[in-house]
Protein backbone atom coordinates (compact mmCIF):
# COMPACT_ATOMS: atom_id res chain seq x y z
CA UNK A 1 0.00 0.00 0.00
CA UNK A 2 1.25 3.51 -0.67
CA UNK A 3 0.77 6.27 1.59
CA UNK A 4 0.86 9.49 1.23
CA UNK A 5 4.33 11.68 1.99
CA UNK A 6 2.65 13.74 4.73
CA UNK A 7 1.07 10.73 6.50
CA UNK A 8 3.96 8.78 6.21
CA UNK A 9 5.91 11.48 8.58
CA UNK A 10 3.78 11.76 10.80
CA UNK A 11 2.97 8.11 11.58
CA UNK A 12 7.15 7.80 11.50
CA UNK A 13 6.98 10.60 14.35
CA UNK A 14 4.36 8.78 16.30
CA UNK A 15 6.60 5.80 16.26
CA UNK A 16 9.63 7.32 17.12
CA UNK A 17 8.16 9.94 19.92
CA UNK A 18 9.01 9.57 23.60
CA UNK A 19 7.23 8.78 26.04
CA UNK A 20 5.34 11.67 28.54
CA UNK A 21 5.70 11.97 32.22
CA UNK A 22 2.59 12.91 34.24
CA UNK A 23 2.10 15.74 36.78
CA UNK A 24 1.56 16.00 40.27
CA UNK A 25 -1.37 14.17 41.77
CA UNK A 26 -1.99 12.38 38.43
CA UNK A 27 -1.97 8.97 37.29
CA UNK A 28 -1.31 7.25 33.88
CA UNK A 29 -3.78 4.58 32.24
CA UNK A 30 -0.61 2.75 30.43
CA UNK A 31 -1.70 4.19 27.14
CA UNK A 32 -0.23 7.57 26.94
CA UNK A 33 -2.73 9.11 28.84
CA UNK A 34 -2.22 11.32 32.12
CA UNK A 35 -5.52 10.93 34.64
CA UNK A 36 -6.22 13.43 37.38
CA UNK A 37 -6.59 11.79 40.71
CA UNK A 38 -9.99 11.09 42.00
CA UNK A 39 -11.13 13.40 45.14
CA UNK A 40 -9.27 12.52 48.27
CA UNK A 41 -6.37 10.60 46.30
CA UNK A 42 -2.87 12.14 45.43
CA UNK A 43 -0.12 10.93 43.58
CA UNK A 44 3.51 12.52 43.16
CA UNK A 45 4.38 13.60 39.83
CA UNK A 46 6.71 11.86 36.75
CA UNK A 47 4.72 8.75 36.17
CA UNK A 48 5.15 7.09 32.90
CA UNK A 49 2.09 7.72 30.96
CA UNK A 50 2.64 4.19 29.42
CA UNK A 51 2.77 2.37 32.71
CA UNK A 52 -0.38 2.01 34.30
CA UNK A 53 -0.15 4.01 37.95
CA UNK A 54 -2.72 4.23 41.05
CA UNK A 55 -3.01 7.34 42.99
CA UNK A 56 -2.53 7.19 46.67
CA UNK A 57 -6.05 6.77 49.20
CA UNK A 58 -4.31 7.56 52.17
CA UNK A 59 -6.34 5.82 55.39
CA UNK A 60 -8.16 8.20 57.82
CA UNK A 61 -7.85 8.26 61.34
CA UNK A 62 -8.15 4.86 63.35
CA UNK A 63 -7.50 2.88 59.80
CA UNK A 64 -5.33 0.83 59.05
CA UNK A 65 -4.09 -0.81 55.21
CA UNK A 66 -5.21 -4.59 54.44
CA UNK A 67 -3.13 -5.53 51.41
CA UNK A 68 -5.41 -8.68 51.13
CA UNK A 69 -8.16 -6.35 50.10
CA UNK A 70 -6.05 -3.24 48.85
CA UNK A 71 -8.14 -1.26 51.47
CA UNK A 72 -8.11 0.76 54.61
CA UNK A 73 -10.07 -1.00 57.54
CA UNK A 74 -10.95 0.03 61.01
CA UNK A 75 -8.33 -0.33 63.93
CA UNK A 76 -9.82 -2.73 66.26
CA UNK A 77 -11.92 -1.77 69.04
CA UNK A 78 -9.73 0.19 72.15
CA UNK A 79 -6.69 0.63 69.49
CA UNK A 80 -6.03 4.04 67.32
CA UNK A 81 -3.68 5.22 64.09
CA UNK A 82 -2.83 8.47 62.80
CA UNK A 83 -4.59 9.32 59.64
CA UNK A 84 -2.09 8.90 56.25
CA UNK A 85 -1.22 4.80 55.91
CA UNK A 86 -0.53 4.62 52.17
CA UNK A 87 -3.27 1.61 51.18
CA UNK A 88 -1.33 0.93 47.83
CA UNK A 89 1.94 0.74 49.34
CA UNK A 90 2.50 -3.01 49.67
CA UNK A 91 2.39 -4.00 52.72
CA UNK A 92 -0.45 -4.46 56.06
CA UNK A 93 -0.44 -1.24 58.51
CA UNK A 94 -1.02 -1.85 62.13
CA UNK A 95 -2.96 0.45 65.02
CA UNK A 96 -1.85 1.53 68.07
CA UNK A 97 -2.73 0.09 71.77
CA UNK A 98 -4.17 3.17 73.72
CA UNK A 99 -4.22 3.29 77.49
CA UNK A 100 -7.62 3.44 79.19
CA UNK A 101 -8.12 6.81 82.28
CA UNK A 102 -5.52 6.15 85.02
CA UNK A 103 -3.56 4.13 82.56
CA UNK A 104 -0.13 4.36 81.32
CA UNK A 105 1.78 2.74 78.40
CA UNK A 106 4.49 0.14 79.13
CA UNK A 107 6.38 0.00 75.92
CA UNK A 108 6.10 -3.40 75.34
CA UNK A 109 2.50 -3.25 74.41
CA UNK A 110 0.73 -3.37 77.48
CA UNK A 111 -0.96 -0.80 79.95
CA UNK A 112 -0.74 -0.31 83.38
CA UNK A 113 -2.80 0.97 86.30
CA UNK A 114 -1.50 4.14 87.69
CA UNK A 115 -0.60 4.46 91.89
CA UNK A 116 -3.25 5.17 94.41
CA UNK A 117 -4.30 8.78 94.05
CA UNK A 118 -2.58 9.31 90.63
CA UNK A 119 -4.73 10.31 87.58
CA UNK A 120 -3.97 10.14 83.71
CA UNK A 121 -5.84 11.23 80.42
CA UNK A 122 -6.86 8.00 78.58
CA UNK A 123 -4.74 7.60 75.23
CA UNK A 124 -1.53 7.22 76.28
CA UNK A 125 0.20 4.42 73.75
CA UNK A 126 0.96 0.77 74.82
CA UNK A 127 4.48 0.47 72.43
CA UNK A 128 5.81 3.67 74.35
CA UNK A 129 6.77 4.03 77.46
CA UNK A 130 4.50 6.74 79.37
CA UNK A 131 4.38 8.43 82.97
CA UNK A 132 1.16 9.03 84.75
CA UNK A 133 0.11 12.83 85.63
CA UNK A 134 0.65 14.09 89.25
CA UNK A 135 -2.65 14.42 90.69
CA UNK A 136 -4.61 17.57 92.37
CA UNK A 137 -6.49 17.02 95.77
CA UNK A 138 -9.81 18.29 96.44
CA UNK A 139 -10.94 21.19 98.72
CA UNK A 140 -11.15 20.45 102.05
CA UNK A 141 -8.28 18.01 101.15
CA UNK A 142 -4.61 17.86 102.05
CA UNK A 143 -1.33 16.18 100.15
CA UNK A 144 0.04 13.17 102.06
CA UNK A 145 3.21 13.55 99.44
CA UNK A 146 2.94 10.25 98.06
CA UNK A 147 0.11 10.68 95.58
CA UNK A 148 -2.55 10.40 97.85
CA UNK A 149 -5.10 12.70 99.56
CA UNK A 150 -6.94 13.07 103.29
CA UNK A 151 -9.70 14.74 104.58
CA UNK A 152 -8.44 18.16 106.95
CA UNK A 153 -8.98 17.64 110.48
CA UNK A 154 -12.36 18.53 112.08
CA UNK A 155 -12.48 23.01 111.95
CA UNK A 156 -10.06 23.29 109.13
CA UNK A 157 -10.10 24.12 105.53
CA UNK A 158 -7.84 23.59 102.45
CA UNK A 159 -8.77 25.05 98.89
CA UNK A 160 -8.89 22.68 95.91
CA UNK A 161 -5.24 21.96 93.86
CA UNK A 162 -2.80 20.35 96.35
CA UNK A 163 -0.76 18.32 93.92
CA UNK A 164 -1.35 14.52 95.77
CA UNK A 165 2.33 13.71 94.78
CA UNK A 166 4.99 16.24 96.11
CA UNK A 167 7.90 14.09 96.27
CA UNK A 168 7.27 12.99 99.86
CA UNK A 169 6.45 16.27 101.31
CA UNK A 170 2.93 16.39 102.75
CA UNK A 171 0.39 19.70 102.18
CA UNK A 172 -1.22 21.23 105.21
CA UNK A 173 -5.41 22.56 105.90
CA UNK A 174 -6.00 25.68 107.37
CA UNK A 175 -7.70 26.42 110.52
CA UNK A 176 -11.16 27.89 110.38
CA UNK A 177 -12.54 30.57 112.58
CA UNK A 178 -15.75 29.76 114.55
CA UNK A 179 -19.04 31.60 114.65
CA UNK A 180 -17.67 35.05 116.21
CA UNK A 181 -14.29 34.71 115.48
CA UNK A 182 -11.71 36.71 113.35
CA UNK A 183 -8.54 35.73 111.27
CA UNK A 184 -5.95 37.60 111.58
CA UNK A 185 -3.82 36.55 108.56
CA UNK A 186 -1.23 33.83 110.01
CA UNK A 187 -3.50 31.04 110.59
CA UNK A 188 -4.65 32.35 113.91
CA UNK A 189 -8.23 32.77 114.98
CA UNK A 190 -9.10 35.52 117.64
CA UNK A 191 -12.30 36.38 119.20
CA UNK A 192 -14.39 39.41 117.82
CA UNK A 193 -14.44 42.86 120.10
CA UNK A 194 -17.64 43.02 122.32
CA UNK A 195 -20.65 44.22 120.69
CA UNK A 196 -19.44 42.93 116.81
CA UNK A 197 -20.17 39.59 115.17
CA UNK A 198 -18.91 37.22 112.36
CA UNK A 199 -20.18 34.13 110.84
CA UNK A 200 -17.93 31.11 111.16
CA UNK A 201 -16.09 29.21 108.66
CA UNK A 202 -13.68 32.64 107.92
CA UNK A 203 -10.64 31.40 106.77
CA UNK A 204 -7.31 32.23 109.25
CA UNK A 205 -5.25 32.85 106.88
CA UNK A 206 -7.17 35.86 105.43
CA UNK A 207 -7.21 38.93 107.57
CA UNK A 208 -11.11 39.74 108.63
CA UNK A 209 -13.01 41.97 110.51
CA UNK A 210 -16.37 41.55 112.59
CA UNK A 211 -19.13 43.50 112.13
CA UNK A 212 -20.89 45.94 114.78
CA UNK A 213 -24.25 44.67 115.97
CA UNK A 214 -27.10 47.48 115.76
CA UNK A 215 -30.02 47.24 117.86
CA UNK A 216 -33.56 46.72 117.27
CA UNK A 217 -36.44 49.40 117.85
CA UNK A 218 -36.87 50.01 121.55
CA UNK A 219 -33.08 48.04 122.67
CA UNK A 220 -30.39 50.33 124.27
CA UNK A 221 -27.11 49.51 124.72
CA UNK A 222 -25.70 48.22 127.92
CA UNK A 223 -21.88 46.43 127.97
CA UNK A 224 -22.28 45.96 124.53
CA UNK A 225 -25.40 43.86 124.73
CA UNK A 226 -28.66 45.07 123.34
CA UNK A 227 -31.57 45.50 125.68
CA UNK A 228 -34.63 45.87 125.81
CA UNK A 229 -36.31 49.33 127.02
CA UNK A 230 -38.22 48.96 130.46
CA UNK A 231 -41.79 49.21 130.60
CA UNK A 232 -43.17 52.04 128.36
CA UNK A 233 -39.85 54.03 127.38
CA UNK A 234 -38.69 54.00 123.83
CA UNK A 235 -35.59 53.98 121.55
CA UNK A 236 -35.41 54.43 117.62
CA UNK A 237 -33.27 51.76 116.36
CA UNK A 238 -29.86 51.99 115.17
CA UNK A 239 -27.77 51.60 118.43
CA UNK A 240 -24.54 50.52 118.02
CA UNK A 241 -23.44 47.43 120.35
CA UNK A 242 -19.60 47.45 119.75
CA UNK A 243 -19.61 51.80 120.88
CA UNK A 244 -20.92 53.40 124.18
CA UNK A 245 -23.44 52.71 126.56
CA UNK A 246 -27.10 54.37 125.23
CA UNK A 247 -30.47 54.98 126.98
CA UNK A 248 -33.98 54.72 126.43
CA UNK A 249 -36.54 57.52 125.89
CA UNK A 250 -39.08 58.43 128.90
CA UNK A 251 -41.29 59.33 126.07
CA UNK A 252 -44.32 57.09 125.21
CA UNK A 253 -44.62 55.06 122.17
CA UNK A 254 -47.02 56.03 119.31
CA UNK A 255 -50.81 55.22 120.66
CA UNK A 256 -49.72 55.11 124.47
CA UNK A 257 -51.01 58.19 126.41
CA UNK A 258 -49.84 59.13 130.01
CA UNK A 259 -51.23 58.48 132.97
CA UNK A 260 -50.43 59.04 136.58
CA UNK A 261 -46.81 58.97 134.66
CA UNK A 262 -47.02 55.90 133.46
CA UNK A 263 -47.54 55.46 129.53
CA UNK A 264 -50.75 53.57 129.12
CA UNK A 265 -51.64 51.89 125.90
CA UNK A 266 -54.77 53.49 123.88
CA UNK A 267 -58.09 52.19 123.88
CA UNK A 268 -59.15 50.42 120.75
CA UNK A 269 -60.82 52.59 118.14
CA UNK A 270 -58.40 55.93 119.42
CA UNK A 271 -54.88 56.62 118.26
CA UNK A 272 -52.44 58.69 119.67
CA UNK A 273 -48.50 59.92 118.34
CA UNK A 274 -45.53 59.39 119.68
CA UNK A 275 -44.29 61.48 121.75
CA UNK A 276 -45.85 61.97 125.12
CA UNK A 277 -43.64 62.95 127.98
CA UNK A 278 -44.42 60.63 131.06
CA UNK A 279 -43.09 62.98 133.42
CA UNK A 280 -45.19 65.58 132.71
CA UNK A 281 -48.98 65.40 133.30
CA UNK A 282 -51.69 63.56 131.95
CA UNK A 283 -52.74 63.17 128.27
CA UNK A 284 -55.10 62.00 126.20
CA UNK A 285 -55.52 59.52 122.90
CA UNK A 286 -58.04 60.38 120.02
CA UNK A 287 -60.62 59.19 118.52
CA UNK A 288 -60.78 57.55 115.29
CA UNK A 289 -63.80 58.70 113.01
CA UNK A 290 -64.54 56.94 110.23
CA UNK A 291 -64.10 58.54 106.72
CA UNK A 292 -66.81 58.26 103.99
CA UNK A 293 -67.67 55.08 102.72
CA UNK A 294 -66.20 53.53 105.47
CA UNK A 295 -67.97 51.13 108.72
CA UNK A 296 -66.75 50.01 111.99
CA UNK A 297 -65.70 46.41 112.74
CA UNK A 298 -64.15 45.58 115.85
CA UNK A 299 -63.32 48.79 116.79
CA UNK A 300 -61.43 48.99 112.87
CA UNK A 301 -62.92 51.44 109.89
CA UNK A 302 -63.14 49.15 107.01
CA UNK A 303 -64.18 49.93 103.16
CA UNK A 304 -67.63 49.39 102.67
CA UNK A 305 -66.74 47.96 99.30
CA UNK A 306 -68.57 47.69 96.06
CA UNK A 307 -70.91 50.24 95.46
CA UNK A 308 -72.70 50.49 99.04
CA UNK A 309 -71.78 53.72 100.64
CA UNK A 310 -71.72 55.71 104.64
CA UNK A 311 -71.84 58.86 105.51
CA UNK A 312 -68.36 59.99 106.94
CA UNK A 313 -67.82 60.37 110.89
CA UNK A 314 -68.43 56.74 112.44
CA UNK A 315 -67.14 56.15 115.66
CA UNK A 316 -64.14 53.85 115.84
CA UNK A 317 -63.92 53.40 119.66
CA UNK A 318 -68.19 52.78 119.47
CA UNK A 319 -69.57 49.60 118.28
CA UNK A 320 -69.54 47.94 115.05
CA UNK A 321 -71.53 49.89 112.28
CA UNK A 322 -72.63 49.02 109.23
CA UNK A 323 -73.34 50.68 105.21
CA UNK A 324 -76.87 51.26 104.93
CA UNK A 325 -77.36 52.76 101.26
CA UNK A 326 -77.94 51.12 97.92
CA UNK A 327 -77.07 49.31 95.61
CA UNK A 328 -76.40 50.46 92.20
CA UNK A 329 -78.88 50.38 89.18
CA UNK A 330 -79.09 46.42 88.02
CA UNK A 331 -77.37 45.56 91.36
CA UNK A 332 -79.32 43.63 94.29
CA UNK A 333 -78.18 42.98 97.90
CA UNK A 334 -77.58 39.11 98.40
CA UNK A 335 -76.71 37.98 101.34
CA UNK A 336 -74.26 40.36 102.74
CA UNK A 337 -73.00 42.36 99.38
CA UNK A 338 -74.60 43.97 96.47
CA UNK A 339 -74.58 41.62 93.47
CA UNK A 340 -74.77 41.80 89.27
CA UNK A 341 -78.55 41.19 88.31
CA UNK A 342 -78.63 37.77 86.63
CA UNK A 343 -79.03 37.89 83.03
CA UNK A 344 -82.07 39.28 81.69
CA UNK A 345 -83.40 41.19 85.08
CA UNK A 346 -83.22 44.13 85.96
CA UNK A 347 -83.59 46.85 89.18
CA UNK A 348 -83.45 50.31 89.92
CA UNK A 349 -80.53 51.78 91.93
CA UNK A 350 -81.02 52.95 95.39
CA UNK A 351 -82.31 49.60 96.69
CA UNK A 352 -81.54 49.61 100.01
CA UNK A 353 -78.91 47.58 101.97
CA UNK A 354 -79.03 47.04 105.53
CA UNK A 355 -78.61 44.51 108.69
CA UNK A 356 -82.83 44.03 108.32
CA UNK A 357 -83.86 44.45 104.76
CA UNK A 358 -82.73 41.49 103.47
CA UNK A 359 -82.20 40.03 100.15
CA UNK A 360 -83.83 42.29 97.04
CA UNK A 361 -84.46 40.13 94.16
CA UNK A 362 -84.45 41.85 90.73
CA UNK A 363 -87.34 41.86 87.94
CA UNK A 364 -87.92 39.74 85.17
CA UNK A 365 -87.32 42.08 82.32
CA UNK A 366 -90.59 41.91 79.87
CA UNK A 367 -90.44 42.11 76.01
CA UNK A 368 -92.44 44.44 74.49
CA UNK A 369 -94.97 43.74 71.21
CA UNK A 370 -92.90 42.62 68.43
CA UNK A 371 -90.12 41.85 70.56
CA UNK A 372 -88.13 38.49 70.83
CA UNK A 373 -85.77 37.23 73.13
CA UNK A 374 -81.84 36.50 72.44
CA UNK A 375 -79.42 35.35 74.71
CA UNK A 376 -81.38 37.37 77.71
CA UNK A 377 -81.80 40.37 75.39
CA UNK A 378 -85.28 41.64 74.21
CA UNK A 379 -84.91 42.16 70.42
CA UNK A 380 -86.56 43.93 67.90
CA UNK A 381 -88.51 41.19 65.55
CA UNK A 382 -87.43 41.35 61.39
CA UNK A 383 -89.31 43.42 59.29
CA UNK A 384 -92.89 41.63 58.58
CA UNK A 385 -92.38 39.39 62.10
CA UNK A 386 -94.42 40.11 64.87
CA UNK A 387 -95.09 38.63 68.44
CA UNK A 388 -96.92 38.89 71.19
CA UNK A 389 -95.99 40.67 74.29
CA UNK A 390 -94.60 39.39 77.53
CA UNK A 391 -91.50 36.77 76.20
CA UNK A 392 -89.22 36.69 79.96
CA UNK A 393 -85.95 37.97 78.83
CA UNK A 394 -84.64 35.72 81.76
CA UNK A 395 -85.81 32.91 80.44
CA UNK A 396 -85.18 30.67 76.97
CA UNK A 397 -84.64 32.27 73.53
CA UNK A 398 -88.26 33.13 71.60
CA UNK A 399 -89.20 33.70 68.00
CA UNK A 400 -91.25 35.79 66.05
CA UNK A 401 -93.72 34.89 63.88
CA UNK A 402 -94.92 35.84 60.70
CA UNK A 403 -99.02 35.83 60.75
CA UNK A 404 -101.03 35.93 57.44
CA UNK A 405 -104.12 37.74 57.09
CA UNK A 406 -107.86 36.68 56.37
CA UNK A 407 -108.33 35.02 53.06
CA UNK A 408 -104.47 33.98 52.88
CA UNK A 409 -102.66 30.33 53.11
CA UNK A 410 -99.30 29.95 53.70
CA UNK A 411 -96.85 28.03 51.20
CA UNK A 412 -93.61 27.92 51.10
CA UNK A 413 -93.26 30.19 54.62
CA UNK A 414 -95.17 32.87 51.91
CA UNK A 415 -98.79 34.00 52.67
CA UNK A 416 -100.14 33.43 49.80
CA UNK A 417 -103.54 34.97 48.50
CA UNK A 418 -106.56 32.53 48.21
CA UNK A 419 -107.47 31.80 44.92
CA UNK A 420 -110.44 33.23 43.61
CA UNK A 421 -113.68 31.75 44.97
CA UNK A 422 -112.01 30.62 48.39
CA UNK A 423 -111.21 32.05 51.44
CA UNK A 424 -109.44 31.15 54.58
CA UNK A 425 -110.73 32.59 57.95
CA UNK A 426 -107.92 31.76 60.44
CA UNK A 427 -104.65 33.72 60.80
CA UNK A 428 -102.04 31.48 59.83
CA UNK A 429 -98.03 31.41 60.88
CA UNK A 430 -95.78 31.34 58.07
CA UNK A 431 -93.52 29.60 60.01
CA UNK A 432 -96.15 26.77 60.90
CA UNK A 433 -96.27 24.99 57.99
CA UNK A 434 -98.43 25.06 54.90
CA UNK A 435 -102.14 25.68 54.89
CA UNK A 436 -105.01 25.86 52.42
CA UNK A 437 -108.21 28.14 51.65
CA UNK A 438 -110.99 26.37 51.75
CA UNK A 439 -114.03 26.75 48.50
CA UNK A 440 -116.73 28.92 49.10
CA UNK A 441 -120.33 27.44 48.42
CA UNK A 442 -123.15 29.58 47.38
CA UNK A 443 -126.46 29.86 49.14
CA UNK A 444 -130.13 28.59 47.58
CA UNK A 445 -130.77 30.42 44.89
CA UNK A 446 -127.22 32.02 43.76
CA UNK A 447 -124.68 30.86 41.25
CA UNK A 448 -121.39 31.65 40.45
CA UNK A 449 -120.73 34.52 38.11
CA UNK A 450 -116.42 34.43 37.87
CA UNK A 451 -116.00 33.05 41.24
CA UNK A 452 -118.59 35.27 43.08
CA UNK A 453 -121.98 33.67 44.65
CA UNK A 454 -124.20 35.84 42.71
CA UNK A 455 -128.48 35.70 43.27
CA UNK A 456 -130.39 34.45 40.97
CA UNK A 457 -132.56 37.04 38.59
CA UNK A 458 -136.38 37.07 39.89
CA UNK A 459 -138.61 34.08 38.57
CA UNK A 460 -135.46 31.83 38.36
CA UNK A 461 -133.79 29.33 41.34
CA UNK A 462 -130.88 27.48 41.97
CA UNK A 463 -129.66 24.44 44.59
CA UNK A 464 -127.21 25.78 47.45
CA UNK A 465 -123.67 24.69 47.76
CA UNK A 466 -122.27 25.99 43.90
CA UNK A 467 -118.37 25.93 44.25
CA UNK A 468 -117.28 29.30 43.77
CA UNK A 469 -113.75 28.62 42.99
CA UNK A 470 -114.89 26.34 39.72
CA UNK A 471 -116.83 27.02 36.55
CA UNK A 472 -119.86 29.89 36.32
CA UNK A 473 -123.25 28.48 37.06
CA UNK A 474 -126.75 29.62 36.02
CA UNK A 475 -130.01 29.42 37.96
CA UNK A 476 -133.30 27.34 36.40
CA UNK A 477 -136.22 29.68 34.80
CA UNK A 478 -139.42 29.39 37.10
CA UNK A 479 -143.37 28.66 35.22
CA UNK A 480 -146.65 29.05 36.43
CA UNK A 481 -149.99 27.61 34.66
CA UNK A 482 -151.99 31.60 34.76
CA UNK A 483 -149.03 33.27 32.96
CA UNK A 484 -147.17 32.13 29.86
CA UNK A 485 -142.94 32.88 30.10
CA UNK A 486 -140.93 32.33 26.98
CA UNK A 487 -137.21 33.18 26.88
CA UNK A 488 -136.06 35.35 24.79
CA UNK A 489 -132.68 34.81 24.90
CA UNK A 490 -130.68 31.34 26.55
CA UNK A 491 -129.29 31.61 29.26
CA UNK A 492 -125.31 32.22 27.91
CA UNK A 493 -122.13 32.20 30.08
CA UNK A 494 -124.13 31.52 33.59
CA UNK A 495 -126.45 34.49 32.58
CA UNK A 496 -130.34 34.57 32.10
CA UNK A 497 -132.83 36.67 30.33
CA UNK A 498 -136.52 36.34 30.62
CA UNK A 499 -139.73 37.53 29.04
CA UNK A 500 -142.82 37.48 30.77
Amino acid sequence: MKFPALAFLSALAIITCESATCLVNERSDGKGNCLACPDGTKNAANDDDTVFSYCDAPCRANEKVDTTSATCIACPAGRTNEAGDDQHGGSDTTCDLTCATDQKGVGDGTCITCGTGIKNKAGDYADEETSCDGTNCLKNEFSNGDGTCSDCPSGQTNKAGDLANTGGTPTTCDEVCLINERGDGSGVCSPCPAGTTNPASTDANVVTTCAPTFCNINQFVSRHECTNCSGTSTNDKGDDASGANTLCDALCAPNYFVSSNNCEACPAGKTNTKGDDSALEDTFCDTTFCGANEFVVNNTCTPCGGVVTNDEGDDASSGNTVCDSGCGANRHFVSTACADCEQGKTLAAGNLVGTDTGDTPCEVTLCAVDQFVSAYVCTACPDGQTNVLGDPASGSNTVCEILCSENQHVKSTVCTACAPGKTNANIDDALSGDTSCNATLCAVNEFVLENICTACAGGTTNAANDDASACNTYCDAKYSSSVSVLPSVFALAGVALYMV
